[in-house]
C-alpha cells in the first residue's frame, strides 16, 4: 500500500516545479543544441519574488527554505564550479517592486485529473518568464483514501 509523501517528496515536488521554471537560465547550450524544454524561464540574474496565496504553516516554511536553496544554487562563482548553475536567479519574498523582473504566487487547490502540483505561465514574453502560478492539491488521496500529501511532515 503506497504511502503519503513526506517532507522529502513535498520539497521534490517543489524543487521540480521550480525546475521547470529555472532550466534555461543555467549555462549556454552547446550551439544547435535545443532546450529543456519549451517552457517560459527565468532571465538570467532576475530577482523573482514570490508570495502565497493560502498556503501557511510547514507547507510555507518548506516552500521558503526550497527557493532559499534554489537561490543558492543558482549563484555561481566560476565556470568550474559545478555545484552552482550560474544563472544568478534570486528568490525573494516580499512587497512585488514596480520594474520586478518575475513574481511566483503559491497557492492550494483542487487540481484535475490527479496531479499533485501544476505551474500555470500567467504571462511570459519571448520565451522569458514573468508571472507563474505554482498549485499544489493538498486534498489529493491514494487509492486508499490516504493524503497524498502527508500534513504531519
Amino acid at each position: 500500500m503506497p504511502k503519503p509523501f513526506n517532507f522529502l517528496g513535498q520539497k521534490l515536488i517543489l524543487s521540480v516545479c521550480l525546475l521547470l521554471i529555472c532550466s534555461s537560465t543555467v549555462r549556454s547550450q552547446a550551439s544547435g543544441c535545443p532546450g529543456a524544454n519549451a517552457n517560459p524561464k527565468w532571465k538570467q540574474c532576475a530577482a523573482i519574488y514570490y508570495s502565497f496565496s493560502n498556503i501557511t504553516g510547514a507547507e510555507k516554511d518548506q516552500i521558503v527554505q526550497a527557493l532559499s536553496n534554489w537561490t543558492i544554487t543558482n549563484a555561481g562563482s566560476s565556470p568550474l564550479d559545478t555545484t552552482t548553475n550560474d544563472s544568478h536567479v534570486r528568490f525573494v519574498q516580499g512587497p512585488v517592486p514596480p520594474l520586478a523582473d518575475g513574481i511566483i504566487t503559491f497557492q492550494n487547490a483542487t487540481l484535475s485529473g490527479g496531479a499533485a502540483a501544476q505551474t500555470s505561465w500567467v504571462s511570459s514574453t519571448g520565451g522569458v518568464a514573468f508571472n507563474v502560478t505554482i498549485t499544489f492539491d493538498p486534498s489529493l488521496t491514494f487509492s486508499d483514501g490516504s493524503l497524498f500529501y502527508d500534513p504531519n511532515h
